[in-house]
């Protein structure tokens, strides 16, 4: 303020007031133009911060999301080839248990020396008993991997839950499986090597079945044998899983370059 005290001095009168005004008009507008620009600048700046933060967070659930498919299509190469092949083979078994007449052979006209029907009473069992622990495998390797887009994993999951309804569903006459004995089937099967799950080999599974140790493959045992026994090939319920499981491997395999696509045909339902 040491300007205007000279001012004052030396001018005086109405015009030093003149140029008071002028200056401090000069010095105000100075001062908020400057207070805005500061204030403006600093808008700016948040708001390029803010802009900065999002499009970080944009490229991290981005990156994130990547990184979650590419891990749901490594676990799903690693587990569709086994999941297809033990589809495959129980839906093989049930065509020829339906279809190929090897009840009447074996079981009704007796043909052969008797360890036929060993064969197929321990074999279905298997068939069936190892498709349950590759569908408890990826059920177990799924539930940890969180997804933006789950329309593969939902479809499969549907494809999957509607074999687990058709065993469950119905008389509990014949081969009829509750959810939760598919799963514990399904769980007795399973062997970790080298930190990876798997399901136990032919061999190691009969080892098993001869301990008598396990309720729920004995009782698995038990309805396959009583479906065979009873001389009666044709199974709504048999055929329905058949059905079912030839819509999971084309859908697993759309291409069909696992299986010549003549030996995935459906078993026809009596009332069709």
């Amino acid at each position: 303020m040491e300007i205007i005290t000279v001012i004052l001095s030396s001018i005086g009168g109405a015009a030093s007031i003149l140029v008071i005004v002028g200056l401090l008009g000069k010095y105000l507008v100075s001062h908020w133009l400057g207070k805005e620009l500061e204030q403006y600048k600093g808008k700016l700046k948040r708001e390029n911060n803010e802009a900065l933060e999002n499009l970080k967070a944009k490229q991290e659930l981005y990156v994130k999301s990547e990184e979650r498919s590419i891990e749901l299509q490594i676990l799903m190469d690693r587990y569709r080839g086994p999941l297809i092949h033990a589809a495959y083979d129980l839906q093989s078994r049930i065509y020829s248990l339906v279809n190929n007449y090897a009840i009447k052979i074996y079981f009704i006209d007796n043909n052969g020396d008797g360890s036929e029907k060993n064969y197929f009473i321990k074999n279905t069992t298997f068939v069936i008993a190892q498709y349950f622990a590759w569908t408890e495998i990826i059920r177990n390797e799924v539930q940890f991997i969180e997804f933006n887009n789950v329309d593969y994993t939902k479809k499969l999951a549907t494809l999957q839950d509607k074999i687990y309804s058709i065993w469950q569903g119905g008389s509990r006459n014949g081969i009829s499986i509750w959810a939760g004995e598919q799963r514990g089937v399904g769980e007795l099967m399973v062997e970790e090597i080298s930190g990876r799950q798997q399901c136990i080999g032919y061999s190691t599974f009969l080892k098993l079945l001869d301990k008598k140790e396990e309720p729920l493959l004995l009782d698995l045992e038990s309805s396959v044998s009583d479906y065979l026994e009873s001389g009666k090939p044709y199974s709504e319920k048999l055929v329905l899983i058949q059905n079912a499981l030839i819509d999971i491997i084309k859908f697993l395999d759309p291409e069909n370059k696992r299986f010549n696509e003549n030996y995935l045909k459906k078993c026809g339902l009596k009332n069709q």
